[in-house]
């Protein structure tokens, strides 16, 4: 019998066969991104910052880059604008705080207070989350990660005896600085980082 022609009752029977209308998609409901309250630095310079027509803010300096002034407030909202329309003294209090941020050096002493402060903003986000720091890792430990991800390899043996506290004087390099000059790190670092910013 041509399907044209055919009965009711048949084209009933087929309809039911047929696979069901697949059910319209819901979207998934749109989730908040999570607030981190922002932690300033220890040396946090936080000031009232005043505009030339009265309105003020309190901010934390962050820098300033020819006119530009960056600002941070307490709630983690970030202030960019031309430093001109601040006040006079404003203007002046922004110049001090950059030229204090400048006079800093890369000297043991500033390293150290830098490690500080990473230690203590970490520190400060387990708590929050009600988590313990790792245990300090062994000197071999450090050493192999070191070399794993400054050259790619772990260090041969001579290598881990030149790098024991015992076996190395006070005054030799150390293995961060030895391990970065050889060769194998500058290639590893062409090769490495491209594929992580990418």
């Amino acid at each position: 019998m041509p399907p044209a022609f055919a009965a009711k009752g048949d084209k009933k029977a087929a309809k039911a066969n047929e696979p069901a209308a697949a059910a319209p998609a819901v979207p998934a409901p749109k989730v908040a991104p999570v607030a981190v309250a922002p932690i300033p630095p220890l040396d946090a310079i936080w000031h009232t910052w005043r505009d030339n027509q009265g309105r003020s803010v309190d901010a934390m300096f962050c820098a300033l880059t020819g006119p530009f002034l960056t600002l941070q407030g307490r709630d983690g909202k970030v202030y960019h604008f031309n430093g001109n329309v601040l006040c006079a003294e404003d203007i002046e209090f922004a110049r001090q705080c950059a030229a204090k941020a400048k006079s800093g050096t890369f000297g043991q002493n500033t390293v150290a207070v830098a490690a500080a402060e990473i230690d203590r903003v970490v520190g400060a986000v387990l708590a929050k989350h009600g988590q313990q720091p790792n245990p300090l890792t062994s000197d071999e430990q450090f050493l192999k990660r070191l070399y794993v991800d400054a050259i790619g390899r772990i260090p041969t043996a001579a290598e881990r005896r030149r790098s024991s506290p015992t076996a190395r004087p006070t005054s030799a390099p150390s293995s961060s600085t030895s391990s970065c000059t050889r060769p194998g790190t500058r290639c590893r670092c062409s090769t490495g980082w491209p594929t992580c910013s990418a």
